[in-house]
């Protein structure tokens, strides 16, 4: 493993690159995770890429001096990336946020995509309480300085955990999330910043069906953030796309008997023969 930081605007941008083929993959993390979360994985995604794993904005070792960031922020961040390692074609490999963020920019690399791994994906199921097309802009602006101090999300989180909208796991999460000053930034941050990764399924869905390059879905039966539902509805009508239902829960389906599975995947993929 390798790590190196580039420069992105004002911002330092920190990934780890794992192995040593000619293939590469551009992976993306979930929330409040970070890069080398991929580490039971490597293995496996190694017999066939290169993987580069990004930190995103306001986690692990990047260092993002805004208090929210773009799509067109990250479509950047991935081409130089790309260029650092003088890379051109590439896979997609996404888990929760990092799924929903792929879901969002794919298109802006449609001609240069040779597979997307999708596991967990948040954004094909929004929530209202996540959805922050809902709010005006300039209450979304203002956010951190009417959502401080923690407290009051703390109690919204526990009004909505009584009420049953939201599984105790992410009761839990959330109480995790806002325990320091770092975190309530990465919280926020995040969320002001989602309203760039909203995907348009249908949008996604008819782009995926028209594409030549396959896609692997990974979903549990055992998710409370992304329904297994949804994650069918998906699925449903794509003949590119590969479904592989999971049976561990949304935090922790990135374990090593997903990189088994990734495994034997790749060894009978076209990716492996071309």
């Amino acid at each position: 493993m390798v790590e190196r930081t580039i420069l992105v605007e004002q911002h330092l941008v920190n990934y780890l690159k794992y192995g040593t083929k000619p293939k590469y993959l551009i992976a993306l993390h979930g929330y409040g995770s970070k890069a080398s979360a991929f580490q039971p994985l490597t293995n496996a995604l190694t017999t066939t890429f290169t993987v580069l794993a990004i930190d995103l904005p306001f986690h692990g070792k990047t260092i993002w001096k805004s208090n929210s960031y773009t799509k067109k922020q990250l479509v950047d961040v991935i081409n130089q990336v790309l260029t650092n390692e003088k890379a051109s074609d590439f896979s997609f490999l996404g888990y929760s946020l990092g799924a929903r963020i792929i879901q969002t920019l794919f298109l802006h690399f449609e001609h240069r995509v040779e597979a997307i791994f999708l596991i967990a994906p948040d954004g094909i199921s929004n929530k209202w309480y996540f959805n922050t097309t809902l709010f005006p802009k300039l209450i979304r602006q203002k956010l951190n300085q009417w959502l401080y101090p923690s407290e009051k999300i703390l109690r919204a989180a526990s009004i909505f955990y009584k009420a049953k909208l939201i599984s105790k796991s992410s009761y839990q999460f959330i109480h995790v999330q806002l325990q320091t000053s770092t975190r309530q930034t990465r919280m926020f941050g995040t969320w002001v910043s989602l309203v760039e990764f909203v995907p348009n399924l249908s949008q996604l869905k008819q782009r995926l069906r028209q594409a030549d390059f396959p896609v692997y879905l990974f979903c549990s039966k055992n998710d409370e953030i992304v329904p297994f539902t949804a994650c069918l509805r998906l699925a449903k009508d794509l003949p590119h796309l590969y479904f592989y239902p999971l049976q561990s829960d949304h935090y922790h389906i990135i374990n090593e008997e997903l990189g088994v599975l990734l495994e034997q995947v790749l060894s009978s993929s076209v990716l492996t023969k071309s």
